[in-house]
C-alpha cells in the first residue's frame, strides 16, 4: 500500500479532531479528505467535499515563497467569498513511478497575525502625529 493510501485511510483517526486546518487531495487536485477545521475555514460540506479541487479555494495562488521549501503564504477564497490569509505547507506522495499520487497540506489562519500588525501600525502612525 503506498503512502497516500495510508495517510487516506487514517485521516479522519489522525488529523480529524485537530483545530489546524488540513486537507489531502489527489493527483488531479480533487480533495479527497479534510477535518473539520478546514470545513469551518472554507465553508464547504463535508458532504460535498469529492466535489471540490484545490482551485476552488485558491483561486489565485498569490504566493510568497519561504526559504524553508514546501511553506507559502497564500489566500484561502471561502465558499461564501471570504478572502482568508493563510500560511499553506504541505507534503507530497509519490508512488514507485515517482509520479505524485496527492498531497497533505496544513494551514494556518494568519487573519489574527494580520489585525495584529496592523494594530501596531495604527500605533506607530499615532505616536508620530
Amino acid at each position: 500500500m503506498n503512502e497516500f493510501n495510508v495517510v487516506k485511510e487514517t485521516f479522519d483517526i489522525i488529523y480529524g479532531s485537530l483545530p489546524m486546518p488540513i486537507f489531502l487531495f489527489d493527483e488531479k487536485a480533487r480533495l479527497v479528505k479534510a477535518n473539520q477545521a478546514f470545513l469551518d475555514l472554507s465553508k464547504a460540506n463535508a458532504a460535498d467535499l469529492q466535489s471540490f479541487f484545490v482551485a476552488s479555494f485558491f483561486k489565485v495562488l498569490k504566493t510568497y515563497r519561504f526559504p524553508v521549501p514546501d511553506r507559502y503564504v497564500t489566500e484561502l477564497t471561502s465558499l461564501s467569498g471570504e478572502v482568508i490569509p493563510v500560511e499553506l505547507n504541505y507534503t507530497k506522495f509519490s508512488g514507485s513511478d515517482d509520479y505524485a499520487k496527492g498531497c497533505i497540506v496544513f494551514l494556518t489562519d494568519l487573519r489574527e497575525t494580520h489585525k495584529l500588525k496592523e494594530h501596531i501600525n495604527q500605533l506607530a502612525i499615532e505616536k508620530d502625529v
